[in-house]
């Protein structure tokens, strides 16, 4: 004798479907075998052939499992699985061209060779504190002035002039030594790795010319004028144009290797740390690409004018935006797919009061609060973080925190970027005054008058600094 059903458990009833649920009394307009209400259920004859019946009740939950599955795996492959899948092959040695060169615009001691004088703009040179005296050695007349600031290497300085020409000059005398005519006057700083020299041009040209003699090996075409430097790495040449790209070359041969696209002119330099770019965009983002494929690893929007080029610290990323606030972000973030979206979408349920207050996004660690009216980039030695203030301070502050260790007043704005030589922080302000300042203290230890307001951020070499002046000229100061 079979036991009678508990209440609320779907039992089964062999026969025909029912209109009236013989468990409950609901009451249907059409025949059915389900209840809706309890769940009771009558089975047909061939689903209780040789007890079948438990076993096929028992099989239906695990099918609908398994079609839900079947919708849901394909959408999580091509949402996250699929795009790791084809940037790993595309990120390949077998799909991504190689150049045919190694090369690098990291300098070697007594060298300033490109923007921020390396690879991660640190605008510091490991030697001697020089004993500045502020006598200018010798003076080169360059045409208009134009935003292209000098480099040296090997005994020569090469640098743009806004006379329409490309100019190396003797680092010790002035002399010259070779000048190459061009389209426009040259505002990108010129970057020298290996045996050439690399500029960029008003009419979007980029040029690799021998360090030696001028004579042009290569040229390449974008779509807009070049202003900043170029960052040259394993034999890749890295810089950005007005045209929104930021472009990877063979360094030797000029040859197309990738090309990354922004929704704004590219006007910054890349930094490049342990196999990734840093730079920014006209469309007010920071990016983080991987070098040598060129695929985004992250997009820190900031709302904020960038016009300056980042500065990386060990894994910390420094960015100057135009309203003088500093970010601080983590260089070895990255970004997941539709964050932006999802952020925004977080942003109106939290405006609404239906979310709580949205996490910062991928990679951002701080900015700093207790400065202002920053206009040029920082300078880095150790922990240390050099930054200018247009208001006329010098600040040092600590790179792991947003600490202030010491200031300075020049007294008046200083609109180009400091930069640091053993332990100490030289700065012009925008009445031509040098200022130097020990870098532990921030006590000033010299004062040097030069009368002329600086065009370009200065560099420093072997004992000497080059200045390139708003009367178009370019200075060396001993």
């Amino acid at each position: 004798m079979s036991s009678p059903a508990s209440p609320g458990s779907p039992q089964p009833h062999s026969g025909a479907p029912f209109t009236v649920c013989p468990q409950c009394s609901a009451a249907y307009p059409e025949p059915r075998r389900v209840c809706e209400r309890c769940r009771y259920w009558a089975t047909s004859s061939s689903w209780t052939v040789g007890g079948a019946a438990a076993p096929e009740r028992r099989r239906l939950p695990y099918f609908r499992f398994g079609m839900l599955w079947a919708i849901v795996a394909p959408l999580l492959f091509l949402g996250i699985l699929a795009p790791r899948a084809y940037f790993s092959v595309f990120n390949s040695r077998l799909v991504v061209a190689s150049p045919s060169a190694d090369s690098t615009s990291d300098p070697g001691l007594g060298e300033w060779t490109m923007e921020g004088r390396d690879l991660t703009h640190s605008r510091f040179a490991p030697e001697a504190a020089p004993p500045l005296q502020g006598k200018i050695k010798w003076k080169v007349d360059l045409g208009e002035p134009t935003g292209s600031a000098p480099v040296v290497a090997g005994g020569m300085v090469y640098i743009g002039g806004g006379d329409f020409k490309v100019y190396a000059l003797d680092a010790d005398s002035g002399a010259l030594r070779w000048t190459v005519p061009t389209t426009g006057p040259v505002h990108s700083q010129p970057t020298v790795a290996g045996d050439l020299v690399y500029a960029g041009l008003l009419d979007g040209r980029v040029v690799a010319l021998d360090r030696a003699t001028g004579a042009q090996r290569w040229e390449f075409q974008t779509g807009n004028p070049i202003y900043r430097s170029f960052s040259v790495r394993g034999g890749r040449v890295y810089f950005g144009s007005g045209d929104k790209v930021l472009y990877a070359l063979d360094a030797a041969s000029g040859r197309h290797l990738w090309s990354f696209s922004t929704e704004g002119w590219v006007r910054s330099t890349p930094a490049f740390s342990e196999g990734r770019l840093f730079f920014t965009s006209d469309d007010q983002s920071i990016y983080f690409i991987d070098a040598r494929s060129g695929r985004q690893l992250l997009r820190f929007r900031t709302g904020r004018s960038l016009g300056s080029s980042p500065v990386v610290v060990g894994d910390a990323v420094y960015q100057v935006a135009r309203d003088g606030r500093l970010f601080v972000l983590d260089g070895k973030a990255h970004d997941f797919p539709l964050e932006y979206q999802f952020r925004v979408f977080w942003g109106q349920m939290f405006i609404w009061g239906l979310a709580p207050l949205p996490t910062p996004y991928s990679g951002s660690k701080w900015s700093y609060t207790n400065i202002r009216d920053i206009e040029a980039p920082a300078a880095v030695v150790g922990d240390l973080i050099v930054v200018a203030s247009t208001k006329g301070g010098l600040y040092g502050l600590a790179a792991g925190a947003n600490e202030r260790r010491w200031e300075y007043q020049a007294g008046k704005a200083i609109r180009q970027a400091p930069l640091v030589v053993g332990d100490l922080v030289i700065a012009v302000d925008e009445e031509g005054a040098i200022h130097g300042v020990d870098a532990s203290t921030g006590r000033g230890r010299f004062i040097h008058r030069l009368g002329v307001p600086l065009a370009a951020s200065p560099a420093y070499a072997n004992g000497i600094l080059y200045l390139r002046g708003a009367d178009g000229s370019l200075y060396a100061i001993q």
